[in-house]
């Protein structure tokens, strides 16, 4: 996981937390840079959530992240892939928590 060839760091406005993100083979931003697409072994930290997966989309506006073929799942320093069943999932971002809102 060390071998990233981009390091991005975008700061989102004071109503939503930072995000640090990776991705080795491309990142993509909507126009506004509310979404953020990383494909290749990408990377994101944000809050107390760690992921790791082939692909992520983050929605600053929704608080989500959608996470296709995770490789890696953390909160709060716990491994928390098993609860990532499906190939592809979105994940809503709270204040303290997360909750999985597509592919239960």
């Amino acid at each position: 996981m060390s071998n990233y060839s981009q390091n991005s760091f975008y700061t989102v406005p004071d109503s939503l937390p930072a995000i640090k993100y990776y991705a080795k083979d491309s990142t993509k931003y909507s126009n506004d840079k509310n979404i953020i697409s990383l494909f290749g072994n990408a990377k994101v930290v944000l809050k107390d959530i760690t992921v790791v997966a082939d692909a992520i989309v983050y929605n600053a506006s929704k608080q989500t992240l959608k996470v296709k073929n995770a490789i890696f799942f953390e909160f709060k320093g716990k491994d928390e892939k098993s609860k990532i069943q499906h190939s592809t999932v979105t994940l809503k971002i709270t204040a303290e928590n997360y909750e999985i809102i597509e592919g239960k």
